[in-house]
């Protein structure tokens, strides 16, 4: 079930921790600085992001056997 979804492009996440965050890319400079380069960007709280109904999406259930079966 999980595979149509991740081959589809979407992202697919079953649990997580009220604090667990995301990092954004690194913004990598015109000019580099002396140094090792940073590894993450700008965190990102994953509750805040799942705040915004209008950014899901429902789908009919890949599952077979499954009739009338909307995942929200």
């Amino acid at each position: 079930m999980i595979l149509p979804l991740l081959a589809d492009g979407r992202h697919f996440v079953t649990r997580a921790r009220t604090n667990a965050v995301a990092y954004e890319p690194v913004c990598r400079p015109a000019h580099p600085r002396r140094g090792r380069p940073r590894l993450y960007g700008p965190r990102v709280r994953l509750r805040d992001l799942f705040v915004v109904a209008a950014a899901f999406t429902s789908v009919p259930s890949p599952v077979y056997g499954d009739t009338n079966v909307t995942i929200a």
